[in-house]
């Protein structure tokens, strides 16, 4: 699949020089290029590995005079040095020392004025490396002295058997190690935890600036599963990395590319992107862990590490990725994908070239603060393969997206080196560097015969952007560690003051205020306005640059909030007590000279209200009240209003009840009430039947009450026990009369019969098949019908009717006898519309249940989710939208709160409510359920 937006961008050429040009034979290179000054002329020279895998090679690192491309010197190593190089003055010479790694074991500090070896990890001739459980070493990081000898030390990764075939699992564990970076010894070796195999060149970091540092690597595989993991530095320095956590909560490879970190999401932890094996690229929270966002194309796979740079317009920092289709030595198209680093948005995607391995860099080649990709990909022809250096453009003026080479095309074709790009002569125009394979016919090679080598190329631009803000200019970064390069830490002494939003309203401003620095200033804030300060703001994090005239940098990040709020209250002592109280408060309105207002009022009566300039006039605070619900108002100054109900609940001196009804009129009905150990001790009872124990049983339907008194309380309770009838095996609601084991409908309005009434009885169930013509038997003063009798009458309403003929068939009684459970509607029609009868269209509703005498809380059939979440919400949902009524009891019996003919609203705020148990009753058309809620 390739994407073409042939109407929003062109390639053109635009020559830049090539200024030298270098070649080395019978190599290839899958390293990236760095640049150091090596020979103290001024101007930076250029080192990077090659060989060939399995081979010792005269060439395994080379370094070229960046002022001529000659040859400066080479080191003969035993195997391919892929791995890219690194840089520290070692031996104190003022020239720095070259740190390279590659295959068996390779990891050599070499003296960056003369190539001669400083030391060599392994350099024992006695033993085979593979069998002391040595194997790869990937691009080391150069980090602060762990073992005291006042040298820096080594950030490694030992691992990756290259001998064993592609279909072999079973493969020897990675490590991590800090090896001695004066030495060359490990100093400190962990096995990976999940003990699979590593290709991932490691990364530290302090994530969120405290001066604890992480280190992040991976394992797995091109065939072999693993995980991107991060570390306490701390647990590798006790050799122990068991604690680590994995990052990727579905990875179904290995992590091969090195992840890349910036702060994704404005918040100030470094967020850590990375791409797996399986295409999958994913961001992580630096301050959580927690996933960010992931993006995919499906039947994909890449080794190129995704890269940071600011690509758009809002100033955040956003990611650009390299994406392989197909599966390993048959992939058929490459991708380039960008997307919003804040929400893994596609900004844009393209497929550029033929072929595209390499990761790619990024830079403001135009200076207008948005930074272009440089892509190298390898095209063909027709006669041989040829390199070509893409620079795109997502800010063109001219053509919203544009494609440039910026050299002619060159021969060969670079298949795994990353370009470089600085500025090697300080001349104040960037140079791009890049590697390619010299053999034009075929570029990839067999693997062992590289006669022509590799070319090694010097490109002069006119880009005139300083080195230092360079997004991100080499395999890993401008600084060679995998974080993106922040080009904006200049200090203009910044000032942001945000206020608060009215809840709802997004009404919050930031005023911005720069103390130093050369006006005039631009802004830029991360919500895309360019004015100095902002308004009408809602709740989030805000982040401004903001440069001056002599184009030095600065950030400001500021959180805009919603006024808070908080509230509660206490019952009475006792019930109908009025030593309760309840407290309202607002952010902003904390001191008692806020002149935030305070309004309380009960039952539509103001009963106290105050100005806030005083302590007198400041009104958080009711005491010495009654249960009921307060409205609480705060009008802050600058004119936001929240207002909230504030329930001071009756007191109770039970905790529960719970009522069990009577079934099929046996007397088996209990009430039973729950109170704490303690208070059981202290409690009397007298119940309207002379009981005098904490519970009563064996109870008909009707009206109980009791009155419980302790040493301070005296409260009655009232209950209700109502009867559920059993017919022929079902449970009726006892809403519908009953009479002679049947549901007895009558015409109630008169006693007069209704002439021309038409009964139509119906039901949703059976996918509105209509109704089985066993679940019921009608009977009347015509005889008795059942549902297969009336299977041949045409019925306009519902699934079966009772039609008079003639308009003499006199209904003023019917009998419905149910033999399923089900749920059934009756609706009435009077064809003559006399004033005796019903309301034409009136409906009634039966519910039918399974009969379940043991349990007369039907709560099986039709059972909703019901929870109540962290806050004091609570959430119903059914397994369909249809309507609910909801009533909720406090532990006495008492009803709080009703929702009628509800199917619109599933989250219920009881956030108002005081602590404790609570009874709900949902009625449905189906079924009535019932559940205790614990409001925390």
């Amino acid at each position: 699949m390739r994407f073409l937006f042939l109407l929003l961008f062109s390639l053109q050429i635009i020559a830049q020089d090539i200024s030298w040009v270098n070649n080395t034979t019978l190599i290839r290179s899958y390293s990236s290029p760095r640049a150091t000054d090596l020979n103290n002329d001024g101007i930076k020279d250029i080192v990077l590995g090659g060989g060939v895998d399995g081979f010792p090679s005269p060439y395994g690192v080379i370094a070229i005079d960046g002022s001529n491309g000659n040859t400066i010197w080479t080191v003969t190593t035993r195997n391919e040095m892929f791995a890219s190089p690194q840089f520290f003055d070692y031996n104190n010479d003022n020239i720095d020392d070259v740190l390279i790694a590659g295959r068996d074991a390779e990891l050599r500090l070499i003296d960056g004025s003369n190539g001669n070896l400083i030391w060599e990890f392994w350099d024992s001739e006695n033993t085979e490396f593979n069998d002391a459980g040595w194997y790869n070493f990937y691009t080391p990081q150069i980090i602060e002295d762990q073992n005291g000898d006042g040298f820096p030390d080594i950030l490694a990764a030992n691992g990756g058997d290259h001998s064993l075939d592609f279909a072999v699992t079973d493969r020897p564990p990675g490590h991590i190690m800090i090896i001695d970076g004066l030495l060359g010894t490990a100093f400190k070796t962990a096995v990976v935890p999940d003990s699979n195999e590593t290709y991932l060149s490691p990364v530290i970091s302090d994530l969120n600036g405290d001066g604890n540092y992480s280190i992040i690597f991976g394992t797995g595989g091109e065939s072999v599963a693993g995980n991107l993991w991060i570390a306490n530095l701390s647990d590798l320095m006790q050799e122990d990395l068991s604690n680590a956590t994995a990052l990727i909560p579905n990875s179904e490879l290995g992590h091969i590319a090195p992840p890349s970190l910036g702060d994704l999401n404005y918040d100030g932890f470094l967020d850590i992107v990375t791409q797996g094996f399986d295409g999958k690229l994913s961001a992580i929270n630096g301050n959580d862990l927690s996933l960010l966002w992931q993006y995919e194309i499906e039947n994909t796979e890449s080794s190129a590490a995704p890269i940071l740079g600011k690509f758009s317009s809002d100033n955040g920092i956003d990611v650009f990725a390299t994406i392989y289709s197909g599966s390993m030595s048959s992939y058929n198209d490459y991708y380039q994908v960008l997307l919003n680093g804040e929400n893994g948005s596609e900004l844009w995607i393209d497929s550029i070239g033929m072929v595209n391995f390499c990761s790619p860099i990024a830079f403001d080649s135009n200076n207008d603060n948005i930074d272009e990709v440089l892509i190298s990909v390898i095209n063909n022809n027709g006669s041989y393969f040829q390199n070509d250096l893409v620079l795109v453009d997502f800010n063109d003026p001219t053509q919203s997206i544009s494609q440039q080479s910026i050299t002619d095309p060159i021969a060969g074709g670079n298949v795994a080196s990353t370009p470089l790009v600085t500025d090697l002569d300080d001349d104040g125009l960037l140079d791009v560097i890049c590697t390619v394979q010299a053999d034009s016919l075929d570029p990839f090679g067999d693997g062992v015969f590289y006669e022509n080598g590799i070319n090694t190329y010097k490109i002069e631009t006119n880009y005139d952007l300083d080195p230092s803000q360079i997004a991100w200019g080499s395999y890993m970064g401008t600084n060679y560690d995998g974080h993106y390069n922040d080009i904006c830490n200049g200090d203009l002494g910044l000032f942001a003051f945000p206020s608060e939003a009215c809840p709802g309203q997004n009404n919050a401003m930031i005023n911005l205020y720069v103390s130093s620095g050369t006006p005039p200033y631009t802004y830029q804030w991360s919500n895309g306005e360019i004015s100095e300060d902002l308004e009408n703001l809602g709740p989030g994090l805000y982040t401004a640059i903001v440069t001056d005239s002599n184009g030095i940098c600065a950030t400001i990040s500021r959180e805009v909030t919603e006024y808070g709020i908080t509230s509660f209250s206490q019952a009475p002592s006792c019930p109908g007590g009025d030593n309760g109280f309840a407290y309202f408060n607002s952010t902003g309105c904390d001191c008692n000279t806020s002149f935030c207002q305070f309004i309380w009022v009960l039952d539509g009566d103001t009963i106290a209200q105050g100005d806030g300039s005083s302590a007198a006039e400041t009104y958080k605070y009711l005491t010495n009240i009654e249960s009921g619900t307060y409205t609480a108002t705060i009008i802050h100054p600058d004119g936001c209003e929240i207002q909230e109900n504030i329930v001071v609940p009756e007191a109770s001196i039970i905790d529960n009840s719970l009522v069990i009804n009577e079934c099929d009129s046996n007397s088996n009905g209990y009430i039973d009430l729950i109170v704490s150990e303690q208070d059981s001790l202290i409690q009397n009872y007298l119940w309207s039947t002379g009981d005098t124990t904490q519970d009563i049983f064996n109870l008909a339907a009707g009206q109980y009450s009791v009155i419980v008194n302790d040493t301070i309380c005296t409260d009655t309770i009232f209950f209700e026990i109502e009867n559920y009838e059993e017919i022929n095996g079902l449970i009726y609601n006892n809403q519908i009369p009953l009479q002679n084991d049947t549901v007895m409908l009558y015409n109630e309005v008169s006693n007069n019969a209704c002439y021309g009434l038409t009964w139509y009885l119906y039901s949703n169930e059976n996918n509105n098949m209509g109704l089985e013509g066993t679940d019921w038997i009608l009977t009347g003063n015509q005889g008795q019908y059942s549902g297969e009798d009336m299977t041949n009458m045409e019925c306009v309403n519902g699934d079966w009717c009772i039609i008079p003929q003639n308009g003499d068939f006199n209904i003023n009684g019917v009998d419905f006898v149910f033999v399923n459970p089900g749920t059934y509607y009756l609706t009435m029609f009077n064809s003559f519309t006399s004033q005796n009868c019903v309301d034409e269209g009136a409906e009634i509703e039966i519910v039918v249940l399974e009969a379940d005498c043991e349990n007369t809380e039907i709560n099986e059939l039709f059972e909703p989710s019901i929870f109540l979440d962290a806050s004091n919400n609570l959430m119903i949902n059914f397994q369909d939208s249809e309507s609910y009524k909801v009533e909720i009891f406090d532990m006495l019996g008492k009803s709080i709160f009703q929702l009628e003919d509800n199917n619109k609203i599933n989250n219920i705020s009881l956030r108002d409510y005081s602590l404790g148990i609570y009874n709900i009753i949902i009625i449905t058309k189906q079924t009535m359920y019932t559940k205790k809620i614990l409001i925390k």
